[in-house]
């Protein structure tokens, strides 16, 4: 039998307890292994062990920033990873392989790392689905994701813009909020858009299953931004497939290791004319690549499946506890 597990932060989910409380924690219930989410956590916990001479094996889950954007911008911050990467008792996993390499060329050594795909939360296992497209009805596209430059929004706008010189039957729905959106809001007005874009602003998760299947179509268009972020995985692109939806996105890292070697969903990332032309092959072939769905559906099961991630993990804990 497991005891899983004690979650150790303070009240805004953030930062660990103080040095006396992980000590007493750790004392009462004597864990096998610890587990820390985000490099900031890792470091912590790392640092901690490594001042009270604990020889604990620690896992730590590295997602996107704490990779792609702080040890670039954060004093001290990639000299700790190199701390943590030079405990014998750590290993590393990240979501993709894209990630890893990301890891590996900051320094970090390579055989430490396991590769542990994300899952999706099992409201969307059996959640309503979306109704295909027919044609007629206004075509419903929605974007999923914060409001930030990584995610892409804005080529996603000019692409709609080419699109709306052929077909103008459409909506794009943006579910989400960020420091992006008075941009997006003013880029949505310069393009003519008005009327075809609706900003919901943030979502509760929970909410989500149920809003998307009132789509069409999901959209995912995510870049290299300029401050070097990218998306690492995609949550929200599994999501949305099962539910139904078609999906549509960039080949930028996380998106493109999600879908794989499903080219036909995938357009080069920033190429607003290559995205255009996806929206038009699907407006006037819709009943043919609405048969797709389902073997999309089947692809992220496969794949991304609740109980495959679990016990990956399960197994992973055994092969590296005390």
């Amino acid at each position: 039998l497991y005891r899983l597990y004690y979650k150790v932060t303070d009240g805004k989910h953030m930062q660990l307890q103080e040095d006396r409380q992980l000590r007493k924690l750790i004392k009462e219930f004597k864990p096998d292994v610890i587990h820390a989410h985000f490099g900031i956590a890792g470091i912590r916990v790392n640092n901690f062990l490594q001042k009270q001479k604990l020889k604990l094996p620690l896992i730590v889950s590295f997602h996107g920033s704490d990779i792609l954007s702080n040890p670039h911008k954060q004093d001290g911050y990639l000299d700790n990873l190199l701390k943590l990467n030079n405990n014998p008792n750590s290993k590393m996993t990240v979501p993709t392989n894209f990630l890893k390499k990301e890891c590996v060329a900051i320094g970090l050594n390579e055989e430490k790392f396991v590769v542990m795909n994300n899952t999706v939360n099992e409201r969307f296992l059996n959640n309503k689905q979306a109704i295909p497209w027919d044609g007629k009805e206004t075509l419903k596209i929605v974007i999923v994701g914060r409001l930030v430059p990584m995610k892409g929004h804005s080529y996603a706008l000019k692409a709609l813009k080419k699109l709306k010189e052929s077909f103008d039957n459409f909506e794009l729905h943006i579910l989400g909020d960020g420091r992006a959106r008075e941009d997006l809001q003013t880029l949505t007005k310069e393009l003519g858009l008005t009327e075809n874009v609706v900003f919901h602003g943030a979502v509760a998760h929970e909410d989500l299953p149920s809003l998307l299947s009132q789509f069409h179509i999901s959209l995912t268009p995510s870049i290299k931004a300029p401050d070097n972020q990218e998306e690492s995985f995609c949550i929200s692109l599994v999501e949305a497939s099962l539910t139904g939806l078609y999906c549509l996105a960039s080949d930028a890292g996380g998106p493109n290791e999600v879908l794989k070697d499903k080219v036909e969903f995938k357009y080069p990332q920033k190429d607003t004319d290559a995205l255009a032309r996806k929206f038009i092959e699907y407006v006037q072939n819709s009943s043919e690549l609405n048969t797709k769905i389902g073997e999309l559906q089947k692809f992220m099961l496969d794949n991304y499946h609740p109980d495959g991630y679990y016990q990956r993990y399960e197994m992973f804990y055994q092969d590296n506890s005390n």
